[in-house]
């Protein structure tokens, strides 16, 4: 009989000639819970889609619903004791999203259930916005999720002129105006919007905040951001898209922009 380090109980069956594993119920750390945008982690904020790895948190093969979800393949999530929705289960990773009442300058205690079993508790900090944008790779580093004026997707070979207007999306907004209800879709034409200003910059060029023009959750977790590409900005194809939510920014590059997208 032996223990490991994450609790979990080894016996070896000599008749049987197996290992047997009896879990201690999912293990996740405050390292694995990132932003399911940027992959960022660290402080999370209310109405923002996550990304949590750990062991031991579901079932071995994935279950995805296309529908917000609790309970979703008997894997339930709580952040201080709020159940939140789930999109995506598997052993090693849960995608959920933030429940709204998150909200204080106290940390949140975010723990998993798994077939009735709860898992070990980790404290994360709370953020008014924690926003991150989508990238087409899913990394969170590269380029963006861009729709340009014409509605064809942004690219190196598709780059979007200057002066025109761009759709992308982010999360990690934060609390809404009317306030975000969990689990309920945003409808047009009256979407939440950020309780926070929001503005952008690209090519470190600052849109003017007259020319951001739209900026509101269209489903729950994401947020939509429509906005006018500066004149001044210089084109190519590593052009630096940033959001700002509050005074929170969206990932940045140590020496090449983080999430780029094409001007010409």
């Amino acid at each position: 009989v032996a223990v490991n380090a994450a609790g979990n109980l080894f016996i070896s069956d000599y008749a049987n000639q197996r290992i047997r594993d009896l879990s201690s119920g999912p293990a996740i750390t405050s390292a694995g819970v990132v932003n399911a945008a940027s992959g960022v982690g660290g402080s999370v904020a209310p109405g923002e889609f996550v990304a949590v790895y750990g062991s031991g948190l579901g079932p071995s093969a994935p279950v995805l619903s296309s529908e917000l979800a609790k309970g979703l393949a008997t894997t339930r999530v709580f952040f201080s004791g709020i159940e939140a929705f789930t999109t995506y289960v598997s052993s090693s990773q849960i995608n959920a999203i933030v429940p709204f009442g998150v909200i204080g300058s106290g940390p949140a205690e975010l723990q998993v259930e798994y077939q009735g079993m709860r898992g070990n508790r980790v404290s994360l900090p709370v953020a008014d916005a924690a926003p991150g944008i989508f990238t087409t790779n899913g990394s969170g580093i590269g380029p963006a999720v861009v729709v340009n004026q014409d509605g064809t997707f942004n690219s190196h070979t598709n780059p979007a002129p200057r002066g025109s207007i761009i759709s992308f999306w982010a999360t990690g907004q934060g609390q809404t105006s009317p306030p975000g209800i969990d689990g309920i879709q945003p409808q047009s034409p009256a979407f939440p919007v950020p309780a926070l200003p929001v503005s952008a910059t690209i090519g470190g060029i600052p849109v003017p905040q007259r020319d951001v023009l739209f900026a509101g959750l269209v489903y729950c977790g994401v947020l939509q951001v429509n906005v006018r590409i500066p004149t001044s900005v210089i084109g190519g194809n590593l052009v630096e898209l940033l959001v700002t939510v509050g005074t929170a920014t969206s990932i940045q590059g140590a020496t090449l922009p983080a999430v780029t997208l094409s001007v010409r």
